[in-house]
């Protein structure tokens, strides 16, 4: 009976886990979110030629088993009709127009349109925005459409429609397949080659090499990494930092600030890679953004704006006209892609520059409220301890 009562506790707690939202207003949160990965995708395919992929060279072709089978022999346009759907469906989902549908359509085009991609080249962290994300979110019943959508406004229902494990799930799938692949990084280094544990220059000579790859670019170097080099002193304490954050991130899965703690220190890492080094993982941020309270952060800067619309008619008309004049257009020159970039302002690698100091900021918070309520614990215990020896 003990055992039973154990497991029986066991499930109820994984159970309310995995169903309480992260926030209270979830659905409003939501909605936003998809707004910014339908954006984000957009920026992402603006930097992408997907006609130059036709008439690869088998000899230049990586293994990608989901694109073995795809002829790339077949003319530009082929490619380029494949790029255009993906960027029609996204302008469609961006307004919550048939979300579901919409969502099952970006992880199908997108996913098949990034494994053509990934055959000439490999690009850090597609996974969760091509995949990950549209995956779980489609599992879920497409949870982004109930708030800020035309969904939402045709359908005329309510912000919060759905139970709230519809709501939370998505997220907290996405927080587990995150923390997993961070463990298994951190632990194929220690165990798997096991050269971050033997040799603790990997990130000095790290530094370097992309001082290199760097200078081969054009872009700007890293003022420190000779520095970095010749001092001894840092090789073990940089290395160590990075295997404690990648092994422990799965603390991150039971408790909000710890959550906020490692997301800030993973948006700091990031942006130190992006913007010193030539390695980035820029399309992993959209995971990062997952996790943010997004109508609060629109409630603080439009607290007094309203976001609804009275016509679902004529924002689907909108919609679609956005959405075939981008899809026409996308590969008709550059002006149609270096709008979403602002002139190739916001590029792979200045993107950080505002990411840095958001990160910076979460670390800082998190790590207040942390030591907030650890003060708050201490005292409470200091006051119970006399009552209770009163007694």
């Amino acid at each position: 009976m003990t055992s039973v009562w154990i497991l029986c506790r066991i499930d109820g707690a994984i159970d309310r886990w995995l169903t309480a939202p992260a926030v209270a207003h979830a659905p409003q949160s939501l909605g936003i979110f998809r707004i910014i990965y339908a954006l984000f995708y957009l920026w992402h395919l603006s930097f992408q030629r997907a006609e130059l992929l036709s008439g690869l060279p088998r000899a230049s072709r990586r293994l990608i088993v989901v694109a073995a089978w795809f002829p790339f022999d077949t003319p530009p346009i082929v490619f380029q009709a494949i790029e255009s759907i993906v960027v029609a469906c996204l302008v469609l989902l961006l307004f919550g127009w048939r979300t579901r549908v919409m969502t099952a359509a970006v992880l199908v085009a997108g996913a098949l349109l990034e494994s053509l991609f990934s055959v000439a080249d490999k690009e850090n962290g597609t996974v969760f925005l091509t995949f990950f994300i549209p995956f779980v979110m489609l599992l879920a019943g497409a949870p982004w459409g109930d708030a800020y959508a035309l969904d939402a406004l045709r359908l005329r229902r309510a912000a919060s429609p759905g139970t709230a494990a519809r709501y939370a799930l998505p997220l907290r799938a996405t927080l587990v397949i995150l923390s997993a692949l961070f463990c298994i990084a951190g632990l194929n280094k220690m165990i798997g080659s096991g050269i971050w544990l033997r040799d603790f220059t990997v990130m000095a000579n790290f530094g370097l090499y992309h001082n290199v790859d760097g200078a081969l670019l054009g872009l700007r170097l890293n003022p420190w990494a000779a520095w970095v080099k010749e001092l001894p002193i840092l090789h073990v304490p940089i290395q160590l930092s990075i295997l404690l954050f990648e092994t422990t991130f799965f603390l991150a899965l039971f408790e909000r600030r710890l959550l906020r703690l490692y997301i800030g220190l993973a948006l700091v890492f990031q942006a130190v890679n992006g913007l010193l080094f030539v390695l980035t993982f820029t399309p992993l941020l959209i995971a990062y953004a997952s996790f943010l309270d997004w109508e609060s952060v629109r409630r603080g800067v439009m607290p007094r704006a309203s976001l609804k619309v009275r016509s679902a008619t004529m924002l689907t008309l909108l919609a679609w006209t956005i959405a075939v004049a981008l899809a026409a257009t996308w590969n008709l020159g550059t002006f149609t892609r270096s709008i979403l970039s602002l002139g190739s302002v916001i590029d792979w690698r200045s993107i950080f520059w505002p990411i840095l100091p958001l990160g910076l900021w979460l670390v800082s918070s998190a790590i207040w409220q942390i030591g907030r309520a650890i003060s708050m614990r201490m005292c409470r215990s200091q006051i119970t301890e006399p009552a209770a020896a009163s007694r």
